[in-house]
């Protein structure tokens, strides 16, 4: 399970990260890829979501960075294990405990406690940020500043998410939250399944708003995430890893 391979300070906080997500992102990137394959010029990420940490793609006027993007985009949808490998460095980090490198990035492609094919399906699509010319991180989120703890940020991964004041889909709903950071709350007891405990900081109140948002429309900021680094005029992922 991913769980064992995130440092966090709460069980259910890293089981949030090991659950099922919806399979948008997946969709999305086939579409996109298509595009590219078929060489058809067009924007890297589809339409602009609404919400403060919505996916945006900041990477593609970097040098080399629409290629390089493209290319990864590709070799994702058509699980080309050889496209990827070579577009990561041959020592390219896949955990804080010394895993590294090209044989075992592709055993870890499908090992199923892994799926690093099925977790970079999900990560391209949340967009991508520069650190000046030469680095790009995605998700585009990991590069902002959500005002929450890292290791109880989560990201809400849609428009018009409830907030809701109890842990069932019928109950009250206290805001409707689009790409929106929120806390997990460590202080109330773990919810049912299906949901998670969480703080949101409303602007216009002075006080976190504490409610439920269903679990599979959350998103740890520690999830995996993709870091690339341009050398030598070369772009090559440095980094697949997740928590902290």
């Amino acid at each position: 399970m991913k769980i064992a391979r995130l440092v966090f300070a709460g069980l259910t906080l890293a089981g949030l990260v090991a659950c099922d997500r919806s399979e948008a992102p997946a969709q999305k990137i086939e579409r996109v890829a298509e595009q590219a394959i078929s060489g058809s010029e067009s924007e890297s990420l589809p339409q602009q979501a609404r919400g403060p940490f919505a996916p945006r793609d900041e990477c593609g006027e970097l040098p080399g960075g629409q290629v390089f993007l493209g290319e990864l985009r590709t070799a994702i949808a058509r699980r080309d294990a050889e496209a990827l490998v070579a577009l990561t460095a041959d020592d390219v980090k896949l955990d804080f405990g010394g895993g590294a490198g090209h044989a075992l990035l592709r055993e870890r492609l499908t090992d199923e406690e892994y799926r690093l094919w099925d977790e970079l399906a999900e990560v391209v699509p949340l967009g991508c940020a520069p650190g000046g010319q030469a680095r790009m991180t995605m998700p585009w989120y990991f590069e902002q500043d959500t005002g929450i703890d890292a290791t109880e940020a989560l990201i809400v991964t849609a428009e018009e998410v409830p907030l809701l004041a109890a842990p069932q889909a019928d109950g009250e709903v206290l805001a409707r939250l689009s790409w929106d950071a929120v806390a997990f709350d460590y202080g109330r007891e773990p919810a049912p399944n299906g949901f998670t405990a969480v703080d949101w900081n409303d602007p216009q109140a002075d006080d976190p708003v504490e409610g439920f948002v269903e679990t599979n429309k959350l998103r740890s900021l520690l999830d995996y995430r993709v870091v690339a680094l341009r050398r030598n005029d070369r772009w090559r992922i440095v980094s697949i890893i997740a928590g902290d």
